[in-house]
């Protein structure tokens, strides 16, 4: 388990020392009330890049998005273009604003230099499903037209960012540059999120612990000065054991060569969405199709 969530607490709490320190009492509260939900929070690990299906979020058409839990964690490793490791952590739960529209909230967490910080840009989107998205959003190309400022594939969610610990993060609000990259980097983990609603609108895709902690064990490291470990749930899809391999007939597709069929969302007829994974497809006796895919694998 990678365990960011423990690691992220802890440093938050060492921030919110920082800020109180220095007279920014607003911005310590904000990082220990952080630090507090990152404790109470269910925690989720992705696999790496952050997503566990590249099915372009299809499963989320026509749904109200949902936590699995009101605070959730979600922990994965990336990788920037140049491939160096990126860790990365979000803080999610949902609120209802004045109006009484349901939100979806994301504060990011990076680790940098060994320690993890804090994004000073959460980012809000509506919850209120995917084809009603809030109008009065800001979709990030508008925000960011300059494309040297923009990140290489736009999130495809209208959002507003809301700055946090203003006290201590004026320089970067005032800062258009950093402030477009500091949106940049809480909105790919926010699209990671999404990709994690996607899955789990598939009925066959489960969150199972994935090892157990003993309380006991907990808190001996906890005496030893060490960090406790924490559940994590990862992904699991719940597939077939064999592969789907229809050799067809004159009446499925003519026989269609031999070829990968990528792993896609299904609607079924009852309503249920449901994961399929890759599988070969077709008739070799006429012929094979060659294709080559990223395939990610869940943890």
């Amino acid at each position: 388990m990678l365990n960011f969530a423990a690691q992220a607490a802890r440093d938050t709490r060492l921030i919110e020392d920082y800020l109180r320190a220095h007279g920014l009492s607003a911005d310590a509260a904000t990082a220990g009330g952080l630090a507090d939900r990152i404790a109470r929070a269910e925690h989720f690990e992705l696999p790496d890049g952050g997503y566990l299906f590249d099915d372009d979020l299809n499963a989320l058409a026509g749904l109200a998005l949902r936590l699995p839990y009101p605070l959730t964690t979600i922990e994965y490793i990336g990788r920037d273009p140049a491939g160096r490791t990126l860790r990365r952590l979000g803080l999610c739960s949902e609120f209802l604003d004045p109006s009484g529209a349901r939100y979806i909230s994301v504060v990011a967490f990076v680790r940098d230099e060994g320690r993890w910080g804090i994004v000073p840009v959460a980012i809000e989107f509506s919850s209120d499903g995917w084809e009603k998205l809030s109008a009065d959003g800001i979709p990030f190309y508008e925000f960011a037209a300059d494309p040297d400022l923009a990140p290489p594939a736009p999130p495809r969610y209208a959002f507003r960012p809301v700055p946090l610990m203003a006290e201590s993060a004026q320089h970067v609000t005032d800062d258009r540059r950093a402030l477009v990259e500091q949106i940049a980097a809480a909105t790919t983990v926010a699209e990671s999120l999404l990709s994690m609603l996607s899955a789990l609108a598939c009925s066959n895709v489960t969150a199972e612990i994935a090892e157990r902690v003993d309380p006991k064990v907990n808190a001996r490291r906890i005496r030893a000065g060490k960090l406790p470990i924490w559940e994590t749930r990862v992904l699991t899809v719940l597939c077939p054991r064999t592969p789907i391999n229809r050799t067809g007939t004159a009446s499925d597709r003519a026989s269609p060569r031999q070829h990968l069929r990528r792993g896609h969302v299904r609607h079924l007829p009852d309503g249920r969405r449901i994961w399929v994974n890759a599988a070969i497809v077709g008739d070799p006796k006429n012929g094979r199709i060659r294709k080559f895919y990223d395939v990610r694998t869940a943890a």
